[in-house]
């Protein structure tokens, strides 16, 4: 890299100084929300936080970054329930006003809602209904947005909580989930493509895979719900594959590449309108 390209009064410069302070203000953001920010493209961006990240001024995440947590930063902070609802923020709000808005969820259903950053947003809205509703999840703080709205029986599973994901055990939930069932399971995932299927990480403390099994043979329908910077990624965790879906909810903000790799699936796609689009 020259010099005048390392230069901080260079426009990438002047950039990367506006990202740390950034950074510095909201903790962590996403590819997409430094975007708008910036108003530049997602390709210079990623450019950005890699040369960032190699100086050791950020700590890169999945689909973003986050400012380094004093001089021996943790990266498992950055991943908290907390950092995952921020990140790509406006395209889960736009999957889980959609979720809401589209008549799917009507009085007196039963629904079982996944753990998960965008599970969350769509809970936060499905936990204002004013209709008889029964949910049931094995995320706390799901659980907790429901327990204050009277029309909702809420059933959470209990056992050992795992703060990290924001979940019980799988030995807890299978016991209670097992003699439940459901019109809808509304799942979460870490990536979707058509050959590899629905799939996660493994960085959790705790085999989910059971979980969402039980839950999918138990629902009438189950529906993935994602943001599109999800598309064409895979991880080491195969959940299902896409023809075990009944539908996939996600956001209109991605590009028409993106947009056709979800339409090649074969499962019916609902494209949610995000506000304040760039």
């Amino acid at each position: 890299m020259s010099a005048r390209e390392h230069s901080i009064y260079s426009k990438r410069g002047l950039r990367q100084n506006q990202i740390l302070q950034l950074l510095e203000n909201n903790s962590a953001m996403s590819n997409y929300d430094l975007c708008n920010e910036l108003s530049c493209s997602e390709a210079t961006i990623r450019n950005d936080l890699r040369d960032l990240d190699k100086r050791g001024l950020i700590f890169r995440t999945r689909g973003g970054a986050a400012k380094l947590a004093g001089t021996n930063p943790n990266p498992l902070d950055n991943f908290s329930i907390q950092f995952r609802i921020n990140s790509n923020a406006a395209l889960k709000e736009a999957v889980a006003g959609y979720l809401f808005s589209s008549g799917l969820i009507q009085p007196n259903q039963s629904i079982v809602i996944d753990m998960g950053s965008t599970c969350y947003m769509a809970a936060k809205y499905v936990s204002e209904c004013d209709f008889p509703l029964s949910v049931a999840t094995n995320s706390l703080n799901i659980a907790n947005l429901m327990a204050g709205n009277h029309n909702i029986s809420l059933a959470l599973s209990g056992g050992i909580y795992y703060p990290e994901i924001d979940a019980f055990d799988t030995t807890s939930s299978l016991n209670l989930f097992s003699n439940m069932f459901f019109d809808y399971y509304f799942m979460g995932a870490n990536g979707i493509s058509k050959s590899s299927g629905v799939t996660c990480t493994l960085q959790d403390p705790i085999d989910r895979m059971p979980v969402k099994r039980l839950l999918m043979s138990h629902s009438q329908a189950t529906i993935l719900l994602c943001d599109h910077t999800k598309i064409n990624k895979t991880y080491m965790q195969g959940i299902c594959s896409v023809n075990d879906l009944n539908m996939i909810i996600t956001d209109d903000a991605c590009s028409l590449e993106e947009r056709e790799a979800f339409l090649d699936i074969g499962t019916k796609v609902a494209f949610a309108p995000v506000k304040n689009q760039f």
